[in-house]
């Protein structure tokens, strides 16, 4: 996908990997779920990322339904998986302690 721009790629992800770090140290939100979704997406953008970097491009070598990835890539899902299952817990903490005042 959008070849020739992997080091680009791999700047982003370095960005992206500072941003989470800089966001837990001062942000809010706290817990083991949380943290378990930043650690997958933060280490599938630390190994995608210097794949970009020092070789230009991610190699794939894991054959799924889904198409060809690596193992980087499945941290990253398992990643935004853990974090939208911690939007929708925290969405509904919030709802119930709403519904109590």
């Amino acid at each position: 996908m959008l070849p020739g721009n992997a080091r680009l790629f791999g700047v982003i992800a370095v960005i992206f990997v500072v941003g989470v770090l800089y966001y837990r140290k001062t942000g809010d939100m706290k817990g083991v779920l949380i943290d378990s979704s930043f650690g997958f997406l933060v280490g599938g953008a630390i190994g995608n990322g210097i794949d970009r970097l020092l070789y230009g491009q991610v190699t794939d070598f894991i054959i799924r339904g889904g198409g060809v990835l690596n193992v980087a890539d499945h941290a990253i899902e398992i990643g935004v998986l853990l974090f939208i299952i911690y939007v929708i817990i925290s969405w509904f903490k919030q709802r119930a302690i709403l519904a109590k005042n």
